[in-house]
């Protein structure tokens, strides 16, 4: 006879499915207090003030674009020019030999 784990299932895929079970039916017991909580006009009231407290203004710095894109940390434009000119120098000499 094989031994229980601890959820009480005797196979090996069975204790993560027992503990899969637990955590979604904890996450139905969170669920259904929210429902509850919604369903009461009271604390309706009482979060809605809530998120009318104000709140501190916090800043933060605002990041500028680069000026630049930058290619292989080089300007995006000086990286398509010598692209391009390896590729004149290439077909210059496959047509020479």
């Amino acid at each position: 006879m094989m031994p229980l784990n601890q959820y009480g299932s005797t196979d090996i895929w069975g204790g993560t499915k027992d503990f899969l079970d637990f955590g979604l039916a904890s996450w139905a017991k969170i669920e259904q207090v929210n429902a509850i909580k919604d369903s009461n006009p009271h604390t309706q009231n009482q979060l809605a003030e809530i998120d009318q407290q104000i709140q501190p203004v916090v800043h933060q710095p605002v990041a500028t674009p680069p000026a630049q894109t930058m290619v292989f940390g080089l300007p995006q434009n000086t990286v398509v020019a010598g692209f391009a000119a390896l590729l004149v120098v290439g077909l210059l000499l496959r047509g020479r030999a």
